[in-house]
């Protein structure tokens, strides 16, 4: 790669973040009205993201993994789960997951950012939607080590 195409690259790739946060700002607003809510933290809806892919998740590793304090994972899930959105799976034990109505929250959140996305990508050239689809492994491993 030349020196000009790792800056294009980098620059595109600001650019692509910019309009993902602002999907994301979109995504939350529509969580926070279906949450009952009228604002839920980043801390807070990342810990219904988390406990969507990691159901049984405990305030320990959920902090470990969303990289906060344990004692803010800990108020945001008090604050979700009088808002019954999340709950204990078991009582006697420390793991977490997502009520129905906290998965319906997350799922409405999903499904407004896959509206958003297909019809941002019906309006693209039937070339560019090919391009895309032949750089999906490549964006899958961006997003993995974006994730990690």
């Amino acid at each position: 790669m030349t020196p000009q195409q790792d800056t294009d690259l980098l620059d595109d790739l600001v650019t692509l973040g910019v309009a993902f946060d602002g999907l994301r700002q979109t995504v939350r607003v529509d969580m926070e009205r279906r949450s009952g809510r009228e604002s839920l933290s980043e801390v807070e809806l990342s810990v219904l993201l988390h406990l969507a892919r990691n159901p049984g998740t405990t305030p320990t590793a959920m902090a470990r993994d969303l990289e906060r304090p344990t004692a803010r994972i800990r108020r945001a899930l008090k604050l979700l789960g009088g808002l019954d959105l999340v709950a204990e799976v078991d009582p006697a034990g420390p793991g977490y997951a997502n009520t129905p109505a906290g998965d319906e929250v997350r799922s409405a959140g999903r499904s407004r950012a896959v509206h958003h996305l297909r019809y941002t990508l019906a309006a693209l050239a039937p070339a560019d939607l090919e391009l895309l689809v032949k750089a999906q492994p490549a964006l899958r491993k961006l997003a993995a080590a974006l994730a990690s």
